[in-house]
Formats: C-alpha cells, sequence, structure tokens
C-alpha cells in the first residue's frame, strides 16, 4: 500500500476492531528501512534508486561493497526479502556475497563514511544521513510498508479521559517529514543531548506544550 493516509485509515480500523484501541494522529514521516550511500557514489555510478542498483548488480557489477546491520540481513522485510523483490540474479547475489558486509548496526554509517562500503542500510530517520550528506536510495518499486509512527490509547480511556487525545494528537503532526525527525535523532546520537531535552525543546517551540 503506497500511500501512507491510506494505510494509517485501514491500520486505525483493523487495530479499533481487534484491539479496542484508538489510534491517534499519525507523525508525516516514514521510519523504514533504506539503503544509503554518498552523493559521489550516485554520480559516479548514475544509481539512485534500489531498481538501479539490481540492475547493475545483475550486469555483474558485484564489486559494489554494502554493510548491513544483522538483523536486517536476516528479517524477511531486510535483506532476503529486498533481493527477491528486487529481482537480484541468484547468481549475481553469489558473486557479490564476499562484498556484503554484516556488522553491528552502529557501525554501518562508520563503514559508509569511511569508503569501506559503497553502500549501508539504515533507517529514513537516522540523524546520521542528514549530518553526513548521506543519500538514500530511492525504493522505487515499493518494497518497504509505511511505518508512520502514531500513539495508541486503550479505548476506554479516551472515552473517559478526552483530554488524553487532546494532548497526544499535536505531537506527531508537529514533527513532518523525515528532515525534521532526523534533525531531532542528530541532536542525540551526534550532539550528546538527551532524547527528553530534544522533546522538550521541540514541543515547547511548536507550541504543543
Amino acid at each position: 500500500m503506497a500511500d501512507p493516509e491510506e494505510q494509517y485509515q485501514q491500520a486505525s480500523q483493523t487495530i479499533a476492531s481487534e484491539y479496542d484501541l484508538r489510534v491517534l494522529n499519525r507523525a508525516p514521516f516514514n521510519n523504514t528501512y533504506t539503503i544509503v550511500t554518498r552523493p559521489e557514489w550516485v554520480q559516479q555510478t548514475g544509481i539512485d534508486s534500489v531498481g538501479a542498483l539490481a540492475e547493475h548488480v545483475n550486469d555483474g557489477n558485484t564489486d559494489v561493497t554494502i554493510a548491513l546491520g544483522p538483523s536486517f540481513y536476516d528479517r524477511a522485510d531486510g535483506w532476503p526479502g529486498l533481493l527477491d523483490h528486487y529481482g537480484f540474479e541468484e547468481s549475481a547475489v553469489e558473486a557479490w556475497s564476499d562484498n556484503v558486509e554484516v556488522v553491528s548496526l552502529g557501525l554501518t554509517y562508520e563503514f559508509l563514511g569511511t569508503g569501506d562500503a559503497d553502500l549501508a542500510m539504515g533507517f529514513l530517520t537516522d540523524g546520521q544521513i542528514g549530518v553526513q550528506n548521506f543519500q538514500p536510495l530511492a525504493d522505487d518499486q515499493n518494497f518497504w510498508p509505511i511505518y508512520s509512527p502514531c500513539p495508541c490509547v486503550s479505548a476506554s480511556v479516551v472515552e473517559e479521559n478526552p483530554a488524553v487525545a487532546e494532548a497526544l494528537n499535536p505531537i506527531g503532526p508537529s514533527i513532518g517529514d523525515e528532515a525534521t525527525i532526523r534533525e531531532l535523532n542528530a541532536a542525540v546520537t551526534n550532539d550528546g543531548k538527551s532524547p527528553q531535552a530534544v522533546a522538550r525543546t521541540h514541543l515547547e517551540s511548536n507550541g504543543v506544550l
């Protein structure tokens, strides 16, 4: 389902009927997996999407190096599913395997930044993307679902205390797109600020608190 609002409405209805929860306003950013690279690599290769990467590798260019986190490497919505969805050929994947590095999740960006990898897995909301000017490859065949976070509250709690929904509903929309959440995440992961302080500053500056 490529439309985030359609997915949100369907998920909200399902969660409400099956779990008696009220799904409140979603944040409009997408916290999904991504494959990132350096802008200069995109300029050199012309590859700016996962579909183009699949064509490149299937054409025999298996010297491309990529750093993956361990859970992503094994998950159905990670590496195995991505290879299958985009039609990476089995022979190409086998030849490519020597250049696929599985590293601790926190090291994927380090491998990319130092040039030890041409590509790395991450999340669209990671602060390192904005700080280091990395470029996500487009998921041009919509493999990954849309991960838009939203508060879920017991329906009875909302009915008895409508102020709960009133307080929580503005939070997600105040964040906006991926660029904003990357800045907030970078303030924590790169600048060492506490998550509580970063969140409070953001909510106060946007009139939520």
